[in-house]
C-alpha cells in the first residue's frame, strides 16, 4: 500500500499508519497465535453458501486477513485485570457494497464461537430483525456445511449451541457442559438490557441516526475480559448520525 503497488484510501491509509505505529510501540505486544488459528479455523472449516462460489472453501483475500489480524495481534497490559488484553475490542468494518463484508464477519463469529473461550455468547443484530437474520443463517450455513462442526452443535428456533443430542452426556467444550450460543436480535427492539454477550455484531449502522440502538448492546459487552463488538456498514446518507460519529472517533 504505501509503495503504491495496492491502490487504498486515505481513510484505510490513515489506519494502517496507526496498525505501523503499534510494532514500533514497547508499551504493546505482538503476538499472532489467536489471528492464525482464527485464518486456519476459517480457511480449513468455513465453506461458502452463496452462489457462484456455494461450497467451495472460504479462502480468505489478503485484505481479510489483514483485518482479522489487526484485530486479534496487538495487545496491551491492563491493570485492572494484571493480564494483557485485546487492544482493540471495538471494530468498525467499512467496505463497498456486495464485498463479503457480512459472510467475512459471520466466518470470524463462528471462528470465535469454536476457537474463542468455553461459554462464549455472540450476538447477531441489525436494524431489522430480517437484516440480523442474514448473519445468523450465514453463520449457521457454514456450520451446517462442515461435518466435524455440525456434529458438536445443533440449532433450533432461538439460536445454535454446543451439544449432540445423540450424545447427551459427553463432556468437555463441544458439549452440552458449554453454554456458549450464537443468537439474533433487532436492534430496534431495544431487548438486549440483560444479556451478557462475549462477542457483539451490528449490521448497517450507516442507517441509525444515533447510539439508542446499539448501546445496549455494547453495555452488555462491558462485563467481559476480551469482547469483542464488530460494527458492518457501507456509507450512509445521514448527516452527523450514528456512522459520521464513528467514523470520527475511528
Amino acid at each position: 500500500c504505501k509503495s503504491g503497488e495496492i491502490l487504498v484510501g486515505r481513510e484505510l491509509m490513515l489506519q494502517l499508519d496507526i496498525l505501523l505505529d503499534h510494532f514500533a510501540n514497547p508499551d504493546i505486544r505482538i503476538d499472532f497465535t489467536e489471528a492464525l488459528k482464527r485464518i486456519k479455523f476459517i480457511e480449513t472449516q468455513c465453506k461458502h453458501f452463496e452462489a457462484p462460489f456455494a461450497g467451495k472453501p472460504f479462502i480468505l483475500m489478503l485484505w481479510q486477513k489483514a483485518f482479522i489480524e489487526a484485530i486479534y495481534i496487538f495487545h496491551i497490559y491492563d491493570p485492572e485485570e494484571d493480564d494483557w488484553v485485546r487492544k482493540h475490542q471495538e471494530v468498525l468494518l467499512m467496505v463497498a457494497r456486495k464485498n463479503g463484508k457480512t459472510p467475512l464477519v459471520s466466518a470470524l463469529c463462528l471462528a470465535e464461537f469454536f476457537c474463542g473461550d468455553t461459554g462464549t455468547k455472540i450476538l447477531c443484530s441489525s436494524n431489522d430483525y430480517a437484516q440480523a437474520d442474514l448473519a445468523f443463517q450465514a453463520i449457521n450455513a457454514m456450520r451446517e456445511q462442515s461435518p466435524a462442526l455440525e456434529k458438536v452443535t445443533r440449532k433450533n428456533i432461538r439460536g445454535i449451541y454446543f451439544g449432540n443430542p445423540k450424545h447427551p452426556k459427553k463432556t468437555g467444550k463441544f458439549s452440552f457442559a458449554n453454554k456458549g450460543n450464537v443468537t439474533k436480535i433487532s436492534a430496534r427492539t431495544k431487548a438486549q438490557e440483560g444479556k451478557n454477550i462475549r462477542v457483539g455484531m451490528a449490521d448497517e449502522v450507516h442507517e441509525m441516526a444515533d447510539d439508542s440502538a446499539i448501546m445496549p448492546i455494547r453495555q452488555a459487552l462491558s462485563t467481559q475480559r476480551n469482547p469483542l463488538y464488530i460494527e458492518i456498514t457501507t456509507e450512509g446518507f445521514i448527516t452527523d448520525g450514528y456512522l459520521d460519529n464513528r467514523l470520527k472517533e475511528a
